[in-house]
């Protein structure tokens, strides 16, 4: 199975990632290493030159406690709303 699903985010994604990031006090290596991948490829995404793939994505939004749809510039909700059981 591969990880290379299209996410749709906005223009807004790059602003939004750098601007938790700092709200949070990490540093672009601290928030690499919470999720896995190298410096290089935050400043990369807060820069707008590279996006990360779904997995990458999920894991950015869960080390920074926003919804998916906030880091992707889809709502200006950043809370994490968890579904009820039936």
């Amino acid at each position: 199975m591969s990880n290379d699903f299209f996410i749709e985010i906005t223009e807004k994604f790059p602003e939004r990632l750098k601007q938790i990031r700092l709200e949070k006090l990490l540093e672009q290596a601290d928030l690499a290493e919470k999720i896995g991948v190298r410096q290089e490829a935050i400043s990369q995404y807060e820069r707008g030159i590279n996006r990360p793939n779904l997995k990458t994505f999920s894991r950015l939004g869960q080390a920074l406690g926003v919804s998916l749809d906030w880091l992707a510039g889809r709502t200006d909700d950043q809370k994490v709303h968890q579904k009820r059981p039936k």
